[in-house]
C-alpha cells in the first residue's frame, strides 16, 4: 500500500508539470499496487494481471468506480506505447482533463482500498 500511495503521489507530481502520459501510468500504478495489497491483506492469490476490472471484481468495489477502472487499464495501455501513430506520441495524446479525471478515480479508489486493508 506504501507504493500505491508513492505512485499516487508521482501522478500528482505529473499532472502540475503537465506530464499526463505520467499520469495515466502512475494513476494505474497506484490502483494495481492498492488492489493487490488488498488481496495480499485477505490471503487471497497473488494476480499477476494488470487489468484493473479483473483486479476488483473479487472485492466488492463501488460499482461507479468500474467504469473509471475500464477506461484507466485501457489509457495505460495507450501511456506506455505508441499503439497507432497517427494518434500521436503518448507524450502529446493526454489532456489536463484527463489527468484531472484519473487522479480524481485513483484518489476515490485508494481512499476505498485504505478502509480495507
Amino acid at each position: 500500500m506504501e507504493q500505491a500511495e508513492a505512485d499516487f503521489g508521482k501522478a500528482k507530481v505529473l499532472r502540475d508539470s503537465g506530464d499526463f502520459d505520467g499520469v495515466i501510468f502512475y494513476s494505474q500504478q497506484a490502483i494495481e499496487k492498492g488492489l493487490k495489497a488488498l488481496r495480499f491483506r485477505k490471503d487471497m492469490s497473488f494476480l499477476k494481471i494488470h487489468d484493473l476490472v479483473k483486479l476488483a471484481s473479487d472485492f466488492n468495489l463501488p460499482e461507479e468506480f468500474f467504469s473509471g477502472l475500464d477506461d484507466l487499464s485501457s489509457f495505460y495501455i495507450e501511456a506506455r506505447y505508441c499503439l497507432g501513430i497517427e494518434d500521436g506520441i503518448p507524450a502529446n495524446k493526454f489532456i489536463l482533463e484527463d489527468a484531472e479525471k484519473f487522479i480524481k478515480i485513483t484518489e476515490d479508489v485508494l481512499k476505498w482500498i485504505k478502509e480495507r486493508v
